[in-house]
């Protein structure tokens, strides 16, 4: 579910309907790209119902049981279905294997993406954390093939003591 206008602190806020139903809980801010208008900030709301499986792990844990999904350290940002690298975490997969500000990722494990959640479909489809996934990127004027060692993303981040909130590196 998406929210706008987008609002920077709406992570963990309550999405409620107006009979004053849970709906979802506010995930991660971000951009849509709305047909005519171009990139539209806003929020992202996981739906209550893929909460349900989950809620005792999270409460308990901070996290599901499940595999950890692969992750990659980077920040990324979408331009006319283009998945643009906005900047990676110090010292993360990514900036490890070479992945650059400014570089466009065309492709993963040999398929094409288009926008950002087709990237993100296709890397999770790939299997669980500590994976080798193979980016087809656009540096400059040249597509390489980089392989990035993917990672548990909770093995990488760090809670900042007396804080909720992690930081990256």
């Amino acid at each position: 579910m998406i929210t706008a206008p987008a609002h920077s602190d709406f992570a963990g806020a309550a999405l409620v309907s107006p009979k004053g139903r849970l709906l979802g809980v506010g995930s991660i801010y971000t951009q849509l790209t709305a047909p005519g208008i171009g990139a539209v900030p806003c929020n992202m709301y996981v739906p209550i119902d893929l909460l349900k499986p989950i809620l005792e792990d999270l409460i308990n844990s901070g996290r599901s049981r499940e595999p950890p999904q692969p992750w990659l350290g980077v920040h990324l940002d979408e331009t006319y279905g283009r998945v643009i690298v906005i900047r990676t975490a110090k010292d993360g997969p990514s900036a490890r294997a070479g992945l650059n500000t400014g570089d466009i990722i065309v492709g993963i494990d040999g398929k094409p993406v288009q926008g950002l959640p087709d990237f993100y479909r296709k890397l999770w489809a790939t299997g669980k954390a500590g994976l080798v996934v193979s980016l087809s990127v656009l540096q400059g004027d040249k597509i390489r093939s980089i392989k990035i060692q993917s990672e548990d993303r909770h093995k990488y981040l760090k809670l900042r003591p007396g804080s909720k909130y992690t930081k990256w590196s």
